[in-house]
């Protein structure tokens, strides 16, 4: 058995010449990827690798990402994605810190991985997709060394598929081990949620992506055919009993139909939010809808609107800030958004207006809000739409199947509905812990629940809603800063006595980063010398976009910062 190696290998029995990754460069057919995959962790295994061992990657959305990620799980080797913005320091912490052995990296982020190497002992090999400087190796040279045939390794469901770090507000970042079982779980809980829900809102007229689709969406889609699925007996039928029948024709037809439901997706694939919900869920698990990637570094909503133009994706997935940005493109009327049938947000709470917005620009789409994070694999609650007048404010709906959540209080009881506590949860797709850090996962799992920090409370339907995070995380834009790793390295500065970093509002990314500093005695700075201090020190979205100084910091008597004081005084936008 090999959990994603036999899947990919079936797709490729079934449906060979069916494309299974889209890109602006090239496309690959589900035959294409299946037998790369098998050269490259063939060449991976003849460098050494072997089931456990770590390969860390610097790469952004490209077919490379993919390929080496189902190359190493093929090996039962664990894949480790970097972001890529990442400057050198931060590269040496993760890499040393996963034990990685072997580092792949794309030439765009060489300066900075060469940088960092001469303090990464561990790593034996280093590979580059383009350029490849000297005592590397070339990615499609290593490739081509490899055999077609499949590697033989047995990869079990409760072997570990991959190692993603997420922030901590210690200072340092955590590998959050998760498991092949996590991820099929989560599918089929994916998929139940989905299937339930439908019969529970107004379906619109679907363009479905198959001869005669448009006109089977517009029978789904009628006033009759929703009048008869929102009939209490049958939608109580649908709702109890559908996800069975329907989950298993699902998995009987990967790869029989050639169907193909073009997934674009658009946040970075080293985020838990796209290499979990998306790379590791709904697309090796599916066999339906190939992988379209926009491969500039750089977000562009103008690319993203003139790819779902050109390429006619049926589902896409981007982050709250994402979605703004596109939805602001002036000449967005140009494009033909028809063939789109799922929106999906996630990675940060999408307000109701913002919604409201992606469903007249997309009137044919059903609305998907997942909620969750990198411990979870990383979805736990699931809220569909269809219809503006019925959106609900940081609503981000129920726990998927499979996954139980409570809302308690300090003493660890479940508070009342309507009470704002912390949000914990319990599910089979629950990370194994965080890598070599037994004391911070006994922090957060504890009796079994897993304390996400989020702090949210039940509304009088039994949804979920967000309040705000429990400690003091700035989420911007789909990403998560962590303000003590920035304020130790703000107060690395010679002027510096204290720093704290708040969140302040911002109507793009929901959240940016503000320093607020005191300065040693006699000692002066402007706003402009202290964020050119933290380039290249620290990544771009983590470096404040506004510093204010105080003659005054409140701290405690032992010395700490009172963050809650300067966020009270200083946090306004």
């Amino acid at each position: 058995m090999n959990v994603f190696g036999d899947l990919l290998e079936t797709y490729a029995e079934r449906n060979p010449d069916g494309t299974a990754v889209i890109s602006e460069s090239r496309s690959l057919t589900w035959k294409e990827v299946h037998q790369r995959t098998n050269r490259l962790a063939n060449a991976f295994y003849e460098l050494g690798l072997r089931k456990g061992d770590k390969c860390a990657m610097v790469l952004h959305n490209c077919p490379e990402f993919i390929e080496t990620s189902c190359a190493l799980q093929k090996i039962g080797a664990v894949p480790s994605p970097l972001n890529y913005r990442f400057v050198a320091p931060e590269i040496q912490f993760q890499v040393n810190h996963s034990d990685s052995r072997v580092l792949v990296v794309s030439d765009l982020w060489m300066d900075e991985v060469e940088r960092a190497l001469p303090d990464t002992p561990g790593v034996e090999s280093l590979v580059t997709v383009g350029a490849t400087p000297g005592g590397a190796l070339a990615y499609e040279e290593l490739l081509s060394r490899g055999s077609a045939g499949a590697p033989g390794t047995e990869v079990l469901p409760d072997d570990v598929a991959s190692l993603i770090y997420t922030g901590g507000t210690t200072g340092q970042p955590k590998g959050v081990v998760t498991t092949y079982r996590s991820y099929t779980e989560q599918f089929e809980g994916l998929l139940k949620a989905i299937v339930s829900r439908l019969p529970t809102v107004r379906i619109p007229a679907l363009k479905l992506p198959f001869r005669g689709g448009a006109t089977l969406g517009k029978l789904l889609g009628s006033e009759m055919n929703n009048r008869v699925l929102h009939w209490p007996p049958l939608q109580k039928i649908l709702v109890e009993k559908g996800p069975g029948p329907a989950i298993r024709l699902i998995k009987w037809g990967r790869g029989r139909t050639g169907l193909a439901l073009k997934w674009l997706c658009v946040p970075p694939l080293f985020h838990m939010a796209a290499f979990g919900g998306i790379l590791s869920t709904l697309w090796i698990q599916s066999g339906y809808s190939p992988l379209m990637i926009t491969e500039s570094p750089r977000f562009d909503a103008g690319e993203v609107l003139d790819m779902i133009d050109r390429e006619k994706p049926s589902n896409i997935f981007m982050v709250p800030a994402m979605w703004k940005k596109v939805l602001e493109v002036p000449d967005i009327e140009r494009r033909d958004l028809s063939s789109v049938i799922l929106l999906v947000t996630g990675a940060g709470v999408t307000g109701a207006g913002l919604k409201a917005e992606m469903l007249r620009r997309f009137p044919n789409a059903l609305l998907v809000d997942a909620f969750g994070q990198t411990e979870m694999t990383p979805v736990t609650t699931l809220r569909l739409d269809t219809e503006e007048d019925k959106l609900r404010d940081r609503s981000v709906g129920r726990s998927l199947p499979g996954l139980e959540v409570r809302i308690v209080g300090e003493d660890g009881r479940d508070v009342e509905p309507g009470q704002v506590g912390e949000i914990i949860y319990k599910s089979d797709w629950m990370m194994q812990g965080y890598y070599k850090e037994k004391e911070r996962t006994s922090e957060v799992i504890r009796d079994g629940w897993f304390y996400s920090g989020d702090l949210g409370y039940f509304d009088e339907d039994g949804e979920v809603k967000v309040a705000e995070r429990k400690k003091e995380v700035i989420s911007t834009g789909g990403e998560k800063i962590f303000p003590v790793e920035v304020e130790e390295i703000l107060e690395r500065h010679h002027k510096v006595e204290h720093a704290c970093l708040i969140g302040v509002p911002d109507d793009t990314y929901g959240h940016v980063p503000r320093a607020v500093i005191e300065l040693k005695e006699g000692e002066s700075a402007t706003e402009e010398e202290i964020i050119e201090w933290c380039r290249g020190r620290m990544t771009g979205f983590k470096r404040p976009k506004s510093v204010l100084f105080t003659e005054d910091m409140p701290v405690n008597p032992v010395g700490k910062v009172l963050r809650g004081a300067v966020k009270q005084e200083y946090g306004g936008a």
